[in-house]
């Protein structure tokens, strides 16, 4: 039988199927775009027509950039604009990093006893709460922050994901509490050392 340790390990890893190859191509995050109409009412999967490729996503970008400088001369913040750009791929790449953590660090803890499991139990409960709060914001069911580019296709996706994380926070405070409850046991059941006696000068 599947513990609700290994249940929460398993949920906490799924992520990395979708986001670890953004560690190392940020712009990968155009094939989740692509995916979008599978949240909303537009038919899936999308015609080669409504495909985003990589040179889209590069115009698009580029496009960002230039938007703060349209004419020639100087732009006190086409430098800004530019990192700003830089720091959006950047952000993605460092998200992905945990998600890959998250996955590598889950499939360790797998081999581990139960009662080693909950410091990381508590790390995947409280990145399951945030991302669940993040999720169903951007769904509009409660307050967590804003979002200022939130589209139809991402407002079904936090619907979609945030039952999801639920699941997944539910499942990691029962580890928690699981590995909590088996470190106890483990403790109280291991004999006590022996005094020793103290060491006497002369």
């Amino acid at each position: 039988m599947v513990s609700v340790s290994a249940i929460g390990l398993i949920f906490s890893s799924i992520p990395i199927t979708v986001h670890g190859p953004e560690v190392l191509f940020p712009s990968y995050v155009r094939f989740i775009a692509n995916i979008f109409p599978a949240f909303s009412a537009r038919p899936f999967p999308v015609s080669p027509d409504e495909w985003i490729a990589y040179e889209d996503g590069i115009k698009m970008l580029s496009a960002a950039k230039a938007a703060l400088c349209p004419r020639k001369g100087a732009c006190p913040k086409a430098e800004t604009a530019e990192d700003y750009v830089f720091i959006l791929g950047f952000e993605q790449r460092q998200a992905a990093c945990l998600h890959v953590v998250s996955a590598v660090a889950a499939l360790y803890a797998s081999g581990l006893p139960l009662a080693q499991r909950h410091p990381l139990h508590l790390i995947f409960f409280l990145a399951a709460v945030i991302m669940a709060a993040v999720n169903l914001n951007q769904a509009g069911v409660m307050p967590f922050g804003s979002h200022p580019f939130v589209s139809s296709g991402g407002r079904n996706l936090g619907l979609a994901f945030g039952p999801f994380w639920i699941a997944a926070a539910i499942f990691n405070f029962k580890g928690f509490k699981a590995s909590v409850a088996a470190a106890n046991a483990k403790s109280s059941s291991r004999p006590p050392s022996p005094r020793t006696s103290p060491r006497k000068e002369y």
